[in-house]
């Protein structure tokens, strides 16, 4: 019997090997505590993978942190990177100088002991310096962003932050080079803070700001038929 009030549904997804071939058996990893752990990177270093999925969990074990280094200079050809939905934590230096890294996919951090409840996420010093992103998306999960997290970044042309993470030192230092610098999309009450944009803007020699307004989620609420048309309701 299914009682009509609100349910919340948990899913746990398996890897198509097709996709990632070997899943979670390619990871190199750490106990953190008897439940939880930390990615060290790959077992193999010969490792290849376009599509780096890093699972919520590892052997039944939540996977809360990316270690320091874990796959910083990586060879595999990495092109796209999802993250887990656990992982509290990406530690110094974790994926710098991957240059062949063009994209990563930032989730709802959650707490793995009630996934209900929502986590923060902090990025380590120089954790994505060097690599190769031309446009970053940071939820308002990310609580803050280590000293050069996205240095050298050559060819990123946009950040959009979502929250409002604590800032170190130059963390888009020299980033936007190759491309006339970098966009930073950002809430107008963040753009007007001039001390916390200094901190932004410092060491990137070509920075700007738009303040107007960002889709985060878009829902389809209603939709009518008729005869000669069809009319949508959608909340932003």
């Amino acid at each position: 019997v299914i009682e009509s009030k609100d349910h919340i549904l948990f899913a746990r997804w398996d890897f198509d090997e097709s996709v990632m071939p070997g899943g979670e058996l390619i990871f190199a990893w750490e106990d953190i505590s008897e439940d939880t752990i930390k990615v060290t990177g790959f077992k193999n270093e010969a490792q290849e993978v376009s599509d780096l999925f890093i699972p919520d969990t590892i052997n039944g074990k939540a996977v809360v942190e990316i270690g320091m280094g874990a796959f910083a200079n990586s060879k595999s050809g990495m092109r796209r990177l999802v993250m887990p939905v656990f992982c509290k934590k990406i530690g110094d230096r974790a994926f710098m100088g991957t240059s062949s890294l063009k994209e990563v996919k930032f989730v709802d951090i959650k707490e793995w002991l009630d996934p209900i409840k929502d986590a923060t996420l902090s990025i380590g010093a120089y954790a994505f310096s060097g690599v190769g992103f031309s446009a970053v998306t940071l939820p308002k999960c990310v609580g803050s962003l280590g000293n050069y997290a996205f240095a050298n970044c050559k060819d990123l042309q946009c950040m959009t932050i979502l929250g409002k993470p604590e800032i170190g030192l130059m963390p888009l230092r020299r980033s936007g080079l190759n491309v006339g610098g970098v966009t930073v999309h950002l809430d107008p009450e963040l753009a007007s803070d001039v001390e916390y944009m200094a901190k932004l803007k410092q060491g990137c020699e070509n920075v700007s700001v738009r303040a107007d307004a960002i889709i985060t989620k878009m829902m389809l609420s209603s939709m009518a038929l008729t005869a000669n048309e069809v009319e949508i309701s959608v909340s932003v």
